[in-house]
């Protein structure tokens, strides 16, 4: 029996959304809390990647890369890096920053990274003046991709510290600015930028009257 055109595009749509929707939860997480936060004093990284696997240079072009992320509690970031594939310096300067999605407004300070930078595993680091983010907040990681380029990791091994969620990957093309678009899950997701961060100091208790 022949099957009719229509016939043909509604069976691919319902085999592409059977894949990628389970492909899609993976990628954003548990939407569950976890119990038992660790506490940290010393900083660690957003996430680590185990492989490193870089994204094909074909297909780069000048845009903010960006990662989605919400914390499940109060966390104080601390610096901001960039992607340093062998670690063996950058090649350009890379403008990174933390966004509120909310109201696409900065929300820490906006660092310039570059081959000068500290490195730390697979990243280079810039110090900013540190800023809490609040749980259950959404916030956005950004760095702008610039030529010439430096390569960029695609992220699908990603390990997230337990006190975050990620949600998507997202971008902008053009200058450093928040990116608000997102890709379908089978194109190139960059995951260029990265943080980090420790848990906020406990407040002074109160003076004795």
């Amino acid at each position: 029996m022949k099957r009719s055109r229509l016939g043909t595009i509604v069976w691919a749509a319902a085999l592409v959304t059977l894949v990628a929707a389970p492909l899609a939860l993976a990628a954003c997480g548990s939407d569950t809390a976890p119990t038992d936060l660790p506490t940290r004093t010393t900083p660690v990284a957003a996430y680590s990647l185990s492989s490193q696997e870089s994204v094909p240079e074909s297909k780069y072009v000048r845009e903010t890369n960006g990662l989605e992320f919400v914390p499940w509690a109060d966390i104080e970031v601390i610096a901001l890096g960039y992607y340093d594939e062998g670690g063996d310096g950058l090649v350009n300067e890379h403008t990174v920053g933390i966004f509120e999605k909310s109201n696409r407004q900065l929300v820490s300070d906006a660092v310039t990274v570059d081959g000068g930078s500290t490195l730390e595993g697979a990243f280079r680091y810039e110090e900013i003046t540190p800023v809490v983010l609040k749980g259950g907040t959404s916030y956005v990681l950004a760095g702008s991709t610039v030529s010439p380029y430096d390569l960029m990791a695609g992220g699908s091994d990603a390990a997230w510290a337990p006190e975050l969620r990620y949600v998507t990957y997202c971008y902008v093309p053009g200058e450093f600015a928040f990116p608000w678009r997102t890709r379908a899950i089978h194109l190139v997701n960059a995951f260029t930028v990265n943080f980090t961060f420790r848990t906020p100091a406990s407040p002074a208790p109160a003076a004795t009257p």
